[in-house]
């Protein structure tokens, strides 16, 4: 009993120094239980303070469904081969590093050449290297694109790691892992089920882009529907890591940069879209948006929708004109 009532302390702790109090513990809507997730991964707590044992290892994030007998988790996964891969990545995503593998082994017979390509793919920020470490994976289960010599020169194979959202059922103290409905070579950050459980949204990227660190990718939003995992498609690039739903769960509203990811000072602004009709519309077509309210963006704006029609949001103090130190 000692034990976990430090664990949870523990987790109070880390959470509120970090500032991630929803990411570490969340309750489920009847306040019964609530997923708790510690450094090895997810736990259930009671209304009494009870945490369970470990139930899931390399779960990062937990959100409930309306019906509180499902979860929706994210979790991090270090693979080690492209066949595992498969099970987890994405179609769009494989495509996507089958495609970069393609042009990271034009004209490429030394190993040299090899890493040049590396260099210049990473630093265009059209990949991670993260997702270079998945090509190596897959180049060496299908070696038809490099040559042999190439790939027995590589002294090392890092994990790649995957973000996965993927449900779970909870019966009393047990929790089985379900289908996986997305998974990316990059973190996922907030995911948000829609009030009537029918969707959900998530933001995927690198919120934290620094000229230091090229290998990262602008935040993007998506939105799929539960039942329709492989529809999923991305409602806005240069997106704020904390959409919401409307109460009908028709409406997604979410901050958006009008301007580059890397700008110091970006204008932005609060958006509205129908995701269903986004959802139904076709793949090339661009989905209709609503602008609400201009803002000064900050990619961790928050948004919450309340039951009676009003919006909330976070938003920078700005008194201008203003000097880059002092929107520092």
């Amino acid at each position: 009993m000692w034990a976990r009532v430090c664990l949870l302390a523990a987790i109070f702790a880390s959470a509120t120094l970090c500032g991630c109090i929803p990411k570490r513990i969340n309750w489920s809507h009847d306040g019964k239980k609530a997923a708790v997730i510690s450094e090895k991964g997810l736990h259930l707590c009671d209304v009494k303070g009870e945490i369970s044992d470990l139930l899931l290892p390399d779960v990062r994030a937990a959100e409930w469904l309306p019906d509180d007998k499902r979860l929706l988790l994210v979790m991090d996964l270090d693979l080690d081969n492209w066949q595992t891969i498969q099970q987890y990545l994405s179609k769009d995503q494989q495509k996507r590093l089958i495609h970069y593998a393609g042009q990271l082994c034009r004209d490429v017979k030394t190993l040299s050449e090899w890493e040049a390509n590396v260099r210049r793919l990473v630093q265009s920020t059209d990949v991670t290297q993260n997702e270079v470490d998945g090509i190596k994976y897959y180049l060496k289960h299908d070696k038809s694109m490099l040559h042999d010599k190439v790939i027995g020169k590589w002294d090392k194979f890092n994990p790649f790691t995957v973000s996965v959202i993927r449900l779970a059922q909870v019966n009393d103290d047990k929790v089985t892992p379900g289908a996986v409905l997305h998974g990316v070579g990059y973190s996922i950050w907030e995911t948000r089920v829609s009030h009537d459980g029918k969707s959900v949204a998530w933001v995927q990227g690198n919120p934290f882009l620094d000229a230091d660190h090229p290998d990262q990718l602008p935040l993007a939003l998506w939105v799929c529907g539960l039942d329709k995992p492989d529809q999923g498609r991305m409602i806005a690039g240069n997106a704020a890591m904390y959409p919401d739903w409307s109460p009908d769960g028709r409406h997604l509203l979410y901050a958006q940069s009008r301007d580059a990811a890397d700008q110091e000072v970006a204008l932005g602004a609060i958006y509205r879209i129908d995701a269903n009709a986004a959802l139904a519309a076709r793949e090339d077509a661009k989905p209709s948006t609503e602008p609400l309210v201009g803002i000064i963006m900050d990619n961790q704006t928050r948004i919450r929708c309340l039951d009676n029609g009003s919006i909330l949001f976070t938003a920078i103090e700005t008194t201008l004109p203003l000097t880059l130190h002092e929107f520092h």
